[in-house]
């Protein structure tokens, strides 16, 4: 099982559409358990696969949103601890230069996918709020409040 998932991770087409997934083998040298934490992950959103999407979700992206948060966050705790408690502060004299920086490369567009992710959730939501305040808008019950973002 582990031999078929580094397959299917390592295609350039689902780091292109998971980008989390990108520079996997350089974290799984550095001891982080890369297969394990996708395994959890899988079972954790399992029964989402099937979840009725709507426009808050983004075309169907949701669970890609999801899974990055779970892998970055568990990703993030983990190399911390690693470079912070046990290194100490990042220093470069543990770790190749080449690494660091693909490692902060690898921060930035995470982060970057993610800030996207919950600009267009705002939106989304923005639009709900829209729509549900015109239709409530026929009501007389004054003490309806809508909230704006």
């Amino acid at each position: 099982m582990y031999k078929r998932i580094k397959e299917v991770i390592s295609n350039e087409r689902i780091k292109e559409l998971a980008s989390f997934l990108q520079y996997w083998d350089n974290f799984e040298k550095e001891g982080f358990p890369v297969i394990n934490l996708l395994i959890k992950i899988a079972v954790e959103f399992k029964d989402q696969l099937n979840y009725e999407t709507t426009d808050f979700s983004n075309n169907n992206r949701y669970l890609l949103k999801k899974a990055t948060e779970r892998y970055f966050i568990s990703w993030i705790n983990y190399f911390d601890y690693i470079w912070i408690s046990v290194r100490g502060l990042y220093k470069k004299s543990n770790i190749q230069e080449a690494d660091f920086k693909i490692f902060q490369e690898y921060k930035i567009k995470i982060l970057n996918f993610l800030k996207a992710s919950y600009e267009n959730d705002i939106k989304s939501i923005k639009k709900l709020l829209k729509a549900y305040h015109n239709d409530c808008s026929s009501f007389s019950n004054k003490n309806i409040q809508y909230y704006s973002i």
